[in-house]
């Protein structure tokens, strides 16, 4: 089964955070992310955090109703710690230039599915 756009809602509550990671890419083509921060209450501090090549952090603010769009399969991301009261709740977007699988593509799929499947990821 291959890939497809898709939309969701994240929320970051209670030290929610998610580590430095990049995104699977099984395309021929670029898998953006875009995401829209839609509410923060006034104790949120969770935020969009980068690794550049030096491995420094970055922290992106992106205004609420405001978009970043980026390859999250070459940006090494991840999202800071939040507060215990904070509350973050962002849109989310992943799209595809390209969905086509390459050979190499569905082979990284196929192991990625059953390593889920067999770890219950």
């Amino acid at each position: 089964k291959q890939d497809s756009n898709c939309i969701f809602l994240k929320k970051y509550i209670n030290n929610d955070h998610m580590s430095l990671h990049y995104d699977n890419n099984f395309s021929v083509g670029i898998r953006y992310t875009i995401i829209i921060p839609i509410y923060e209450n006034n104790y949120n501090v969770s935020k969009l955090i980068i690794s550049d090549k030096y491995k420094r952090l970055h922290v992106i603010h992106i205004p609420l109703g405001k978009a970043i769009i980026y390859d999250g399969s070459k940006i090494h991301h991840g999202v800071s710690v939040q507060s215990l009261k904070g509350i973050r709740t962002s849109l989310i977007l992943h799209m595809y230039n390209n969905k086509q699988f390459s050979t190499f593509g569905k082979l990284r799929k196929y192991v990625s599915d059953i390593a889920f499947k067999v770890f219950a990821l």
